[in-house]
This record gives C-alpha cells, structure tokens and sequence, in this order.
C-alpha cells in the first residue's frame, strides 16, 4: 500500500489513536482500507494530503492520551472515507465503515464518534468538538487566500464534473453565497465566492462511438484530464457501427460515473457547440495508436474545420501497450471469448480506485 509521507502519517495516527477502538489485530487491514478509500480516482479536494492537514491540524492543538483527540482523529479518518460527489448519504455510509471496522469491541468513545461523522454534513449547527472538527475540515474558508482557494473552486469542479457546468456553476454559486449567511465566522467566504464567480474551466469533449468503451479510451481521457479540468464524453451515432444504441450510451454512462457522459445523433461540431456553449475555441479531443490513426484524424479534422473554424482538434496518443486495442478487435474477440474481451473494457470499480 502508500506507504509516502502522506500515507505514515495515517498509518501512525491509526496505530496510535484508532487501535483502541477497533483493536491492535485490525489496525493494518483498516490503515490499508482507509488508504485505499481516501486515494480514490474522483477525489480532488477530498483527498489523503487534506486528511492529513485534518491531523497535522489536530496533532497541533490536541495533546496524545485526551479523550478529545481520540475522537477528533478517528472523525478525521473516518469522516469522508467514503465520497461519491453530490450523494447525501457520504456520512452515514462514512459512519457504517467505523462501525463495521470496531465490531463488537464497544469502545466507550465510539458512539460520540460515529454521531460526529454523520454530523460532519454540515446539515445541524455545529457546537462543541463538532464545532472544532468542521473548523478543521473547513479551514480554507477561514484562512485561505486567492491563490488557495482557486485550487479548492478547481478540484471541487473537478469532484462534481458529472454535472454539465451551467448547473454545477449555479448550485455552485448558491451554495457559497448560502453558507455565507449561514457562517459569518468564516472571514474567507467572501473570496471564495469572487473566486467562484471568476473561475473559468478549461473543457474538452471526446466524441466517439465507444461500443465499447475500452482501456485505450480510458488511457486518453486521463492524458486529457492532465491538461485540462474536464473531459465531455460524447457517444455518438456511427452510421457503419449498426449496433451502436442507446443502450451502450446508458452503460457507458453508469460505467463512467463520475463525468459527464452524453448522447447526440448528427455531426460532432453540432454536438461540440452543445456541450460547450459559448466557449472559443471549442476542443475536440482525439486518441491516436500510430500514424495510420494520425492520417484518418487529419482528414477528419478538416472536415470538421469547414463546419465550424471555431473547432480545435487535440490528439492524445495511448501508451505502446495499449496501441493494439480497438473496439473493433474487442467486439470480435468477445464473439471468441467473452471473458478475455471483458478484461480490455473498465468497469467502474476499476476506473475510480472505489472500494466497496
């Protein structure tokens, strides 16, 4: 498992504070189970190094051996260990993995921290240890400058990016302007919120027919994912694929379930112009497996750049290993075996890190 900087400090912290509630014997199975969780692939704010300012930040105000800090460490690890953007449930669900990970040990202090992981929503207003665990969690909001808090308006972006940008940039803006009412005490609210209403994402879209989707398709949406915020992926309709359906759109988009994944009949400049409104240029994202790929994307483009001038073409090409994949050779190898074909196409499970 990670075993950086980042990752001993959570394992010391588990050794250390979580042993008592779910014993000695569990503490490395629950280290690695937590690891794994808080390295998920849609996280971008919630993530291990802001787990551990959570500690760094306890470790600095509370002395080892207190009853507080016992809870105060365990509500960290524990609190978005599970993070699906958007669901309600983050904390109930958080709450169940303690549960399950302390058993029948009935640590006395056990209760108190599964009601402040499941309290950790923000939904109740905040007094006590509570209060002091969410001025933690929130700590950008107190202290954060511009520069801080651009980075925290991207990654949370980037957490939400199954939501077509309009939406999330209104439900965005309420939210803040919200919890300014609501926390007057969080003298950083203000800025968050310029920086909210200035934040311009850099988007792409892929477009393709992705029946199915494969490996090489998942390789050149991360390589996109480096250079810019997000990534469209559009299923469209290819004359000379028949089985291309909707059916394949609807799995690809519980498949992919944290991006936004959508559906269009017609040219792809039309569907660029859609999913990307009144953006200049609009960005088509393209994979490349070798210079046969390369000539066929050439012509392609200058079609597309007679319909619409405004459209720009980025090519992305897959690693050497994965040069060989194509939907295609996927489709007929499934036709042969369909487990070995299975094993070239993702499933979600594998696309995310998620831990069930």
């Amino acid at each position: 498992m990670i075993r950086s900087d980042l990752g001993q400090l959570v394992v010391s912290h588990c050794r250390q504070d979580l042993a008592p509630f779910i014993g000695d014997d569990r503490v490395e199975d629950c280290e690695n189970d937590l690891l794994r969780r808080w390295t998920e692939r849609q996280r971008y704010h919630h993530t291990l190094e802001h787990l551990c300012d959570l500690l760094r930040r306890i470790d600095a105000d509370w002395k080892a051996g207190s009853n507080d800090r016992a809870v105060l460490v365990a509500t960290a690890l524990f609190h978005d260990c599970v993070y699906h953007p958007g669901d309600p449930l983050n904390e109930e669900h958080s709450a169940d993995v303690f549960r399950r990970w302390c058993g029948k040990k009935n640590h006395p202090l056990q209760r108190n921290v599964e009601r402040m992981i499941e309290a950790s929503n923000y939904r109740e207003t905040p007094t006590g240890l509570l209060a002091t665990f969410l001025r933690y969690d929130a700590a950008m909001l107190y202290e954060g400058d511009y520069s801080a808090l651009s980075r925290l308006e991207k990654n949370i972006f980037r957490e939400f990016q199954a939501a077509p940008y309009p939406e999330y940039r209104a439900h965005r803006l309420r939210f803040l302007r919200e919890w300014h009412v609501r926390y007057p005490e969080m003298p950083a609210l203000p800025k968050a919120i310029e920086v909210a209403e200035a934040f311009q994402p850099s988007i792409v879209a892929y477009a393709g027919s992705f029946n199915p989707f494969h490996l090489g398709h998942l390789d050149v949406i991360r390589r996109a994912e480096e250079a810019f915020d997000k990534v469209i992926v559009g299923v469209g309709v290819n004359r000379r694929k028949a089985d291309q359906n909707l059916d394949s759109y609807e799995k690809l988009k519980t498949t992919l379930q944290f991006h936004q994944v959508d559906y269009f009949e017609g040219l792809v400049t039309q569907f660029l112009e859609s999913a990307l409104p009144g953006t200049t240029p609009r960005r088509l994202v393209r994979g490349l497996r070798d210079g046969y790929d390369l000539a066929k994307e050439i012509i392609q483009f200058r079609f597309i750049h007679d319909l619409d001038p405004q459209v720009e073409v980025m090519f992305f090409p897959c690693r050497r290993e994965l040069a060989h994949v194509s939907s295609s050779a996927v489709r007929e190898l499934s036709l042969i075996d369909p487990r070995q074909a299975a094993s070239y196409c993702p499933d979600t499970k594998q696309i995310y890190g998620l831990v069930e």
